[in-house]
């Protein structure tokens, strides 16, 4: 079990209160009476009608499975199944959809779980809402066979991605592309949940075991208030009694309390935090035990940090640094400590956004420089910080003394290019004129990766919410997390699958086999964007529409570009121009990536296309009905046929892992 086991000094429930339900202890701010809980959501429904007592989570439903006093607690949650039968039709019996609602103070824990789906013919949607924003992610699974499994999840049969802390609403959609008609023999069934990390292990037993399996484990967190310590200590409810210390949760509001060192207990109750008595009577107590305690705990905490300063490259990054010469800025090696001072010990009032692998801080250094923080599992931090052009945001440092290193990048205050382009209130509508600006300026950011510097990058997660926009509205990319540095006798390599679903090369998607022409066909859906102002994926939209990069290149091929184009830059952009670009992002969106266009290519045409767009020569006045005429022209019309489908490799915008990691 993943949560640690209350111990008896800690199982403490208010006296002359009930401190046990079935076979779990419920320690006060917790209780199952009236009057034995700080207030009413630490409630716990003792449901005492079965054999054993079973503890709920007040007003859900729920039921418990551990309780913990550092915030955390462990529940017992459904998964998610879709299932055919041997026609390939759904299997309503054998399908459900769980969906779980929590309120305050509950939440669930983005550190403690993972999202994991299983099957062969799989693709499973999570959704997850905090506060007023929603986070969709998931992940795919494709398998031919029982022999074709590894016994890992690592996107044959099982795929798992991680998940944001502070969800309070999840839900799962789960689809599969061909109905599990190929596989049905073996595996009828996809399976998706959220479980506690190390709960549940991925083998190629595990499509039978799931037939069985009802529920696994999950952890939440829960704190008290919404008030973090240095409010909440002034307040008469301050729930922290005596010998204890007030923490405040990582991404979370509110706070929950610890006995102090040298004292364990229930620090929710008066004298509930008693002293360890570690010195006996027959080994008395040396004036500098207590010095002991701190020094070997130090000294603990330093080894810790040295080493995953050694496993994250930093003695070689040293080096690098040490060896590098010449005026050039140099990255800067930030402390941990440095970092959590930046954040406010990365208080929520400093998160930005979520990255592909976890939250990014707004953070402010001591010399008042404003600065961007997160996650990454960038292997190359001074090859980032080297790339000399304005169109990539810079990295300014790193800090490698925490189990994924946390990067440290220049702050970029205008929001991200989807936020402009998809806000519904349409507050900051993008002219065409800026949007072709930012369009080009992507792509000879990305031109500069693929072919300008001495090892090729591929960025592998081109998307409009990696395109930021300064206080110019120049675009900077952003988020190398997932980027690829290419050998030079190497035109591709083989990787396992990682990107945004939406975004996703169908080729890359299929054959593992990444060339810098992925990037290309995820940039051909940002220009998609910027003509429809349209997401990449959408499921409020009829099935033939969902997906962006199919529906798109159909309405192009068949003539229909003027029934999908924004109005807003239509009515004021230059008509020939948006013909242009159209067809620029049909050449980017083929399937097959010969068909596509360089990257240094597509930045030419549209510098080119920029510089027309600026001079009298480049424009040509256009009527209602030449408008018309020219979106709506005939020769642009496919061989293809009428019909179009939304059936893709590509089929959510939202942050997915094939191989989850």
């Amino acid at each position: 079990m993943g949560l640690v086991v209350l111990a008896a000094a800690e199982a403490q429930a208010l006296p002359g209160c009930p401190n046990q339900c079935g076979n779990l202890s419920i320690p006060f701010p917790f209780g199952i009476a009236k009057g034995c809980y700080l207030r009413d959501e630490f409630f716990i429904d003792c449901n005492e009608t079965n054999q054993t007592p079973t503890p709920y989570l007040n007003g859900t439903g729920i039921p418990i499975s551990n309780l913990s006093l550092n915030g955390e607690l462990q529940i017992m949650q459904f998964v998610a199944r879709d299932c055919y039968d041997q026609d390939g039709s759904l299997d309503t019996k054998l399908s459900n959809t769980p969906r779980l609602k929590l309120f305050p103070p509950y939440t669930i824990s983005g550190t403690k779980n993972k999202f994991i789906a299983v099957g062969c013919d799989t693709y499973a949607i999570f959704e997850g809402v905090r506060g007023k924003e929603k986070y969709i992610t998931g992940c795919m699974t494709f398998c031919e066979s029982l022999g074709s499994i590894s016994e890992s999840c690592s996107g044959i049969g099982c795929c798992q991605t991680s998940i944001p802390s502070g969800l309070q609403v999840r839900t799962v959609t789960m689809s599969s592309y061909y109905n599990h008609t190929f596989i049905w023999d073996f595996n009828p069934c996809s399976y998706s949940f959220i479980v506690e990390e190390g709960q549940f292990t991925f083998s190629s037993k595990s499509f039978q075991e799931l037939k069985s399996i009802s529920r696994l484990p999950m952890v939440l967190n829960w704190a008290i208030g919404d008030e973090p310590c240095d409010a909440a200590q002034h307040r008469q409810d301050y729930a922290c009694k005596g010998n204890s210390t007030c923490v405040n949760p990582l991404n979370l509001s509110g706070y929950f309390c610890e006995c102090l060192p040298g004292y364990e207990g229930n620090p929710y109750l008066p004298d509930g935090c008693q002293d360890t008595d570690e010195c006996q009577i027959s080994n008395p107590c040396s004036a500098g035990a207590s010095w002991t305690y701190w020094g070997t705990k130090k000294k603990r905490f330093i080894k810790l940090k040295e080493k995953y300063f050694q496993e994250n490259g930093g003695f070689l990054l040293q080096q690098q640094l040490a060896s590098r010469g010449g005026p050039v800025e140099t990255t800067k090696i930030f402390t941990a400590e440095e970092l959590e001072k930046a954040t406010n010990n990365y208080h929520e009032s400093r998160v930005l956004g979520e990255g592909g692998y976890g939250t990014v801080y707004k953070g402010i250094l001591e010399d008042d420089k404003v600065v961007a923080i997160k996650k990454s599992k960038i292997c190359a931090p001074l090859r980032m910080s080297n790339l000399l052009t304005r169109n990539v945001v810079r990295l300014l440092g790193c800090c490698l003394e925490t189990p994924m290193p946390l990067l440290v990048y220049e702050f970029i205050i205008n929001r991200t290019l989807s936020e402009h382009i998809h806000n519904k209130c349409r507050e900051s509508l993008l002219s065409w004129e800026l949007r072709l600006k930012i369009a080009a300026e992507t792509a000879g950011a990305l031109a500069y990766l693929h072919s300008s510097i001495s090892i090729p990058i591929i960025h592998r997660d081109v998307k409009t919410t990696n395109v930021l926009l300064d206080e110019n509205y120049i675009a900077k990319v952003s988020d190398f997390g997932a980027s690829r540095l290419i050998p030079l006798d190497q035109a591709q390599i083989t990787t396992l699958v990682q990107g945004t679903l939406g975004y996703l090369d169908p080729e890359y998607f299929h054959s593992n086999q990444l060339t810098e022409k992925s990037d290309l066909y995820s940039f051909g859906v940002v220009l998609a964007e910027l003509l429809t102002s349209k997401v990449a994926l959408s499921f409020a939209r009829p099935e033939a529409e969902r997906n962006l990069a199919s529906f798109f290149v159909c309405s192009v091929e068949q003539g229909r570009l003027n029934q999908i184009l924004d109005e807003d830059i239509v009515n004021e952009g230059n008509i020939e121009t948006l013909k242009k670009v159209a067809d620029l992002a049909n050449r980017c969106l083929r399937v097959k990536r010969e068909e596509r266009p360089t990257m240094k290519h597509v930045a030419m045409e549209l510098e080119g296309m920029m510089i027309m767009a600026k001079h009298p020569w480049g424009k040509a006045n256009f009527g209602p009905e030449d408008t018309e005429y020219l979106l709506g022209s005939a020769s642009m019309a496919s061989v293809r046929g009428d019909n179009c489908s939304s059936t893709g490799t590509t089929t959510d915008a939202t942050t997915v892992r094939h191989n989850g990691r």
